[in-house]
């Protein structure tokens, strides 16, 4: 029974002392947290003349492509070194030629054709012209009729002379297709025959462009293409190519870029479905030409970057676009504050705005640290620019710091001191009087 008193007399005097710890615990000392001005950078914008330059892409096309196809058969007998892929030919050179042996003797067939039917004609002739004769001479003097002019006859056999005359210029012909020249001047893209090789019509000899100049096809944004302003093309309209804007293309040749100078040529008849973008097709003229600069000639199907010169714009301002906010507004800097202003944008060009004179006031300040939350008045200051703090100070320079820390050290005591001003015992003391408390606490609760 005494082992369960003293139990429950621990246990009260534990609680009591720790509830008294908790009454007579030290309150923290508060600090007052200073307000943190943000700082930004900004720079002071001015008016110019802005060319306006859209960037796209696309792949090299040719201007026109062909199909060689044979219009005769027979034996390929000799091939010209220029029908060799990636060659260049000139107008109307001969690439190769079909064994024509079958074609130089059916003109030889034609040809007495010809005169078999002349033969036959003058043959006919004579036998009219004797019928009319004997008729005289009999005292028939009537118009003799059909068969005995022998007038069918004379028609049938210029008939068949007319068709011979024509089957002696097909064979010409077909003489002339044995030998197959190129349509224009341009550059062999494939060639899918060999020496000794039988052909027959419609069988596809190779694959040929022209190379006076090249197309890249350019796809815009409807933005972009508003901001070209290029003239419409109307069916009883033709638009000066001239008036269209130049474009310069850029591709990469391992570390070397390399340039090459272009035009618009016209813009496409349709909008792609399923991007929404509009296309307008640009020419580069004489591509395969050697140039000043250096270029390569450019290959069918490879990528170019593509700048497109735009009309210019007067009096505009060129800002970045982190100095806005959605592209809509704009923060200015007005002796530590901000104001925001909104602003009209004319066009965009990568990271940057053109934005309208009358957006931003002349000798504007702009801030360009990106404040998505900030507001009108809103205090901040300029990178490197001091604090209010740091700009104030006592007479003969001394700053309110230096101030605050001598006045702090003035008003300190050594420690034995400030125990005697308020009074308070020695450690020892303190540690008595605390542990009589206790044990009259444990007392009461036995």
């Amino acid at each position: 029974m005494k082992q369960l008193i003293l139990i429950i007399a621990l246990i009260a005097g534990a609680m009591a002392l720790g509830s008294y710890l908790i009454k007579t615990k030290p309150e923290p000392r508060k600090r007052v947290r200073q307000p943190t001005i943000p700082v930004v950078e900004i720079i002071s914008p001015q008016l110019q003349t802005y060319t306006q330059r859209i960037r796209s892409s696309g792949s090299v096309e040719t201007n026109q492509s062909t199909n060689i196809i044979s219009e005769v058969s027979g034996k390929v007998i000799s091939i010209d070194s220029a029908f060799q892929e990636g060659n260049y030919f000139a107008r109307d050179q001969q690439l190769l030629s079909v064994d024509n042996t079958n074609y130089k003797n059916a003109i030889i067939i034609a040809s007495a054709e010809i005169s078999q039917r002349e033969l036959e004609i003058k043959t006919e002739q004579n036998l009219a012209n004797l019928a009319v004769r004997e008729a005289r001479i009999l005292g028939n003097n009537r118009t003799l009729g059909e068969m005995a002019s022998r007038r069918p006859q004379i028609t049938a056999a210029l008939a068949s002379l007319e068709a011979s005359r024509v089957r002696l210029q097909q064979a010409r012909d077909d003489l002339s297709k044995t030998r197959i020249r190129t349509p224009y001047q341009g550059r062999v893209m494939t060639r899918d025959v060999n020496i000794g090789q039988y052909i027959t019509p419609g069988t596809k000899l190779g694959e040929v462009y022209s190379t006076d100049y090249v197309e890249v096809r350019l796809p815009l944004s409807l933005s972009e293409y508003e901001q070209l302003n290029l003239p419409e093309s109307y069916s009883n309209q033709k638009v000066d190519i001239n008036r269209l804007p130049e474009v310069t293309f850029s591709a990469n040749f391992g570390e070397k870029t390399y340039n090459w100078k272009g035009r618009l040529s016209r813009v496409s008849a349709s909008m792609d479905a399923r991007t929404r973008q509009i296309s307008v097709i640009a020419r580069i003229d004489d591509p395969f030409k050697k140039s000043s600069s250096g270029a390569p000639p450019v290959k069918i199907g490879q990528f170019l970057q593509a700048e497109i010169i735009g009309s210019k714009l007067g009096n505009v301002y060129v800002i970045p676009t982190s100095s806005t906010r959605q592209n809509r507004e704009v923060m200015l800097y007005d002796e530590g504050t901000v104001r925001i202003r909104p602003i009209t944008v004319l066009a965009t060009e990568n990271d940057k705005l053109i934005v309208q004179a009358d957006s931003i006031p002349a000798n504007a300040k702009l801030i360009v640290t990106p404040m998505p939350s900030a507001k009108n008045g809103m205090t901040v200051r300029i990178a490197g620019e001091p604090t209010k703090r740091q700009q104030e100070g006592k007479p003969g320079g001394q700053s309110a710091t230096d101030s605050a820390a001598k006045k702090g050290g003035e008003g300190r005591k050594p420690a034995g001191e400030r125990g005697e001003g308020k009074g308070k015992r020695p450690e020892g003391e303190r540690g008595n009087g605390e542990r009589k408390k206790r044990q009259a606490a444990a007392q009461e609760a036995n």
